[in-house]
């Protein structure tokens, strides 16, 4: 967890961030797509000025890094590696530990 102190709080963040990629990337048989799209660069924006103002700018970098692998994974048609590396880059912003934002982190090192 990052200098946020209140982990209830800061978790709260990174759910709004989530549901970000969530609204980009899930939104199949939404009434409206394009109003989703928008939601989320909103939730997106909320969510990583709200770490910063933190203090956390290791997880802004980390998170905004993590949203664009995440969209060029999407724009290849590659689902997975999109889901693991959100999934990888939360877990290294709650675990302390740094990802480069090309690759999720190796577990195993």
């Amino acid at each position: 967890m990052g200098p946020a102190g209140d982990r209830a709080a800061y978790e709260a963040l990174l759910a709004d961030i989530s549901a970000g990629v969530r609204l980009h990337y899930e939104s199949d048989g939404s009434a409206d797509p394009d109003l989703d799209l928008l939601r989320g660069d909103e939730r997106y924006a909320a969510g990583l000025g709200a770490l910063a103002q933190l203090g956390d700018l290791r997880a802004t970098v980390i998170l905004g890094d993590a949203i664009s692998t995440v969209a060029s994974a999407y724009a290849r048609g590659d689902r997975e590696h999109a889901k693991s590396a959100w999934e990888q880059a939360l877990h290294t912003v709650r675990g302390g530990r740094y990802w480069t934002g090309t690759h999720p982190p190796d577990d195993s090192r």
